[in-house]
């Protein structure tokens, strides 16, 4: 579990529903029975299937790409703080988010188009939030997330939700 003192590793999931994944480690330090501290790190990559073309006209199997990084992946450095109050789970995380590679990218169709100079390669996020197992198989959750050079002029992200897994 999260407050356990320790590593702390996950693996990608090997599930075809998301073509993205990652993983991540870290190190849980106790401050005392319901908190826990330490170190984060992850990595997360497009893991789109070879057969996969976007509107460019590239797909990851062409020799010739138009744009050979539209398969993007983005290493995180943080600290975290987990905590545990009766069913809830409040933490909090302060990230610094590098992307591989050079930090030129397409938008994709349906998103407004970008140049080059106004796109950042790397960035700072802080977020907090809170979960709470349902049950075994369903969770609630919720977090307020700020980062700094955000292209769309929106520097905060609410989400809220409810997840299942079978």
């Amino acid at each position: 579990t999260q407050n356990v003192a320790g590593p702390v590793v996950n693996l990608a999931d090997e599930t075809p529903m998301d073509a993205t994944s990652g993983m991540s480690m870290g190190w849980n330090f106790p401050l005392s029975r319901q908190v826990t501290t330490g170190p984060v790190a992850a990595l997360h990559y497009d893991g789109s299937t070879t057969s996969t073309y976007n509107e460019f006209g590239d797909s990851a199997t062409s020799a010739t790409q138009n744009d050979p990084l539209w398969h993007a992946s983005v290493s995180s450095l943080g600290w975290r703080v987990n905590s545990q109050f009766g069913d809830v789970r409040p933490w909090a995380q302060i990230s610094y988010n590098q992307q591989f590679g050079e930090n030129i990218w397409k938008a994709q169709s349906g998103l407004s188009r970008m140049t080059a100079a106004g796109q950042d390669g790397n960035w700072v996020d802080v977020t907090v939030g809170a979960d709470m197992l349902l049950n075994p198989h369903m969770a609630a959750y919720a977090a307020l997330s700020q980062a700094e050079n955000s292209t769309n002029n929106s520097d905060y992200m609410y989400t809220m939700g409810v997840s299942a897994k079978f």
